[in-house]
């Protein structure tokens, strides 16, 4: 059975904080941040981001959740205000090859054509090239390390 992939909401600070802990002990090296700092912040980190703040900015995350209510992958766009951001990637390593991140960037990618940061331009590009196939051929938009919030 496919994970089902929701975006999240007050509902889901739980298994939202709970996925981003395991993300990080899977893969530490692929977040700006670390573990025992994740593991740190307080709850109200956590219902900000699952109300759509991360930091000082607008987002959304989404999670996929298997038949057990695990969290086995996520995905965040940071509303930059003329782009999005996408962090926080992450898919558990049994659910890797399966398309699942596909199915997630799907998700921020049909958020990001009905947000106000994008232009109507690039709203009807992406209308044009929506993600199909391998996400390593899709381009997205990274922030440098500098840019990132530190919250990341």
């Amino acid at each position: 059975m496919q994970p089902k992939i929701h975006r999240v909401g007050p509902g889901d600070v739980d298994v939202l904080r709970a996925t981003r802990l395991r993300a990080l002990a899977d893969t530490p090296a692929a977040f700006g941040t670390t573990l025992a700092a994740t593991e740190s912040r307080p709850r109200d980190f956590w219902i900000a981001q699952a109300g759509g703040r991360l930091g000082d900015r607008p987002c959304a995350t989404w999670l996929a959740v298997d038949a057990a209510g695990t969290g086995v992958g996520m995905i965040t766009g940071i509303d930059q205000g003329d782009s999005i951001n996408t962090v926080q990637v992450w898919i558990a390593p049994h659910h890797r090859g399966t398309g699942l991140v596909d199915r997630l960037f799907g998700a921020l990618f049909e958020w990001s054509r009905t947000t106000e940061s994008i232009s109507p331009r690039q709203k009807a590009t992406s209308a044009l090239d929506p993600p199909t196939g391998d996400s390593a051929s899709r381009s997205s938009v990274i922030a440098p390390a500098s840019m990132r919030p530190s919250c990341c």
